[in-house]
């Protein structure tokens, strides 16, 4: 079978959901394609000469409404071809199926389950019993549940980094690379979606934490380096670290055998003396960690984060007394929050003096408890084609005080640059009230790509390569 995957734009960040399909798809046999469609000239015409079986996506809430018109041109241009859609959405949404254009969707993991839905194709027929996909045949839905996860996930395939890196020569040759040492969460933080994840699992085994070990990690980091120059990984698991006895073996092995730097996330309460020790001895140079809020009660009763102010600045001084640096993440505009409440968030990372600072306007997603407490508490109508693509322009909450979402989404645009530049502080009441500018948002970011690359990720880079990055995280709008 060929597979084609439907991608609007890679910025800075490989695509790791679809080159771990892809490369399960290759290991049993099929064939696998990408377009960009952001960056084809003529992205039908190259469909018309790949002339795929089927056509697959991997989407999220917010992206959802793009995917589905691009989809419906795809199947009107080419009937004939079997469409499936992946990825968060899916996976939390799956009535998404219900679209005249979707022939199936997958939920959860999906190296497995792609595998065995090109495999099960007969002469174009849709199978009907493949765990963890559903698939409409003539109008009738059949909803398979999950199957058993893949518990050794370095029986996983590496992924393929071909299938975008042949395409896209400017991602090929830039030098952050990133990878995932694990996958799961234990935490329950009621805005993310591992909590659902479990639940979802629940009939087939649960969703447990489960890592690559060392020596998996440090052999796919070497053939990137060696293939593709890389020069700082940054690992993109949700959470780096739960259990020290594998953070000793890669704080012993990975800087001698790689010799390359890193940055990961972590969670403030999971930090000591001996955890920030083994980081920086493993060449980590930075953290993402959540703060998310500055009021306890929006952290630790709305957020569901069960850690003190003071748990928060005694692991942003262990990390910083080892030579780590900090971009601190946090959430404005949430369900409740007043802009008084945004202010203090800010003060807090402030006071904190972390690296860089950084703020999402939030957004409910489906399935998830803080999206389920968003429309319980009428902040949000629960109308999910109303989310923005991205969680850097503006709110879709409605807040008890309309001047509030205006003020907020405004404070996103200057919540870094003002946390490093206290000065700057003083004036945030007067200028939150200008309605959102280009010039906000050139400051954003500028001081974004500058701070990340100064602090965060250091690497060298000219202003070439500085600006054409900028354009590209932003144009994608990672950040």
């Amino acid at each position: 079978m060929k597979v084609l995957f439907i991608l609007k734009e890679v910025g800075l960040t490989e695509p790791l959901g679809v080159m771990y399909l892809s490369s399960a798809l290759k290991e049993s046999g099929h064939q696998t394609f990408a377009i960009q469609f952001g960056k084809e000239r003529n992205p039908f015409k190259k469909i018309a000469i790949i002339k795929p079986d089927i056509v697959a996506y991997s989407i999220t809430t917010g992206f959802h409404k793009y995917y589905l018109a691009l989809n419906k041109e795809i199947k009107e241009r080419f009937p004939h071809i079997i469409t499936i859609f992946g990825g968060p959405h899916p996976t939390f949404f799956p009535e998404i199926i219900e679209d005249p254009c979707i022939d199936a969707v997958c939920i959860g993991e999906g190296e497995r389950a792609i595998v065995d839905f090109a495999n099960s194709l007969d002469g174009g027929k849709l199978p009907e019993n493949v765990p963890n996909i559903w698939v409409k045949e003539n109008g009738r839905i059949y909803r398979n549940s999950p199957g058993p996860l893949e518990r050794d996930i370095d029986e996983l395939p590496e992924p393929d980094r071909d299938i975008i890196y042949n395409q896209d020569r400017y991602l090929a040759e830039y030098p952050i690379k990133h990878f995932i040492n694990l996958r799961g969460c234990p935490y329950n933080c009621t805005y993310c979606f591992n909590h659902a994840y479990r639940e979802l699992y629940e009939e087939s085994g649960g969703y447990p934490v489960r890592y690559h070990s060392v020596d998996r990690i440090i052999n796919e980091v070497n053939e990137v380096k060696s293939g593709y120059g890389a020069e700082f990984v940054r690992f993109l698991s949700d959470v780096f670290i739960t259990k020290k006895s594998w953070l000793r073996e890669f704080s012993e092995k990975f800087p001698k055998e790689t010799g390359l730097p890193f940055s990961c996330n972590i969670r403030a309460d999971f930090i000591d003396d001996e955890t920030a020790y083994l980081l920086g001895k493993a060449g980590c140079v930075s953290v993402l960690m959540g703060i998310e809020s500055a009021d306890d009660r929006m952290r630790i009763e709305v957020l569901g984060r069960a850690m003190s102010k003071e748990t928060i600045a005694d692991a942003v001084r262990l990390l910083r007394e080892n030579g780590i640096a900090i971009y601190s993440q946090n959430m404005i505009g949430l369900p409740g929050e007043t802009f008084k409440m945004a202010l203090d968030t800010l003060k807090f990372n402030s006071q904190l003096k972390t690296e860089f600072a950084w703020a999402s306007i939030f957004t409910p997603y489906p399935r998830t408890r803080l999206g389920e407490y968003a429309v319980k508490k009428g902040y949000f109508n629960g109308n999910y084609d109303n989310v923005n693509f991205s969680y850097h322009t503006k709110s879709c909450l409605d807040f008890k005080d309309r001047g509030d979402r205006r003020r907020i989404e405004s404070l996103h645009r200057l919540f870094s640059f003002s946390a490093r530049f206290w000065g700057f502080q003083k004036q945030l009441d007067v200028l939150c009230d200008v309605p959102q500018n280009p010039l906000y948002w050139l400051i954003y970011n500028l001081w974004y790509g500058y701070a990340l690359r100064r602090y965060i990720f250091p690497v060298g880079f000219g202003f070439k390569r500085f600006m054409k990055s900028i354009f590209r995280l932003f144009r994608k709008d990672e950040g």
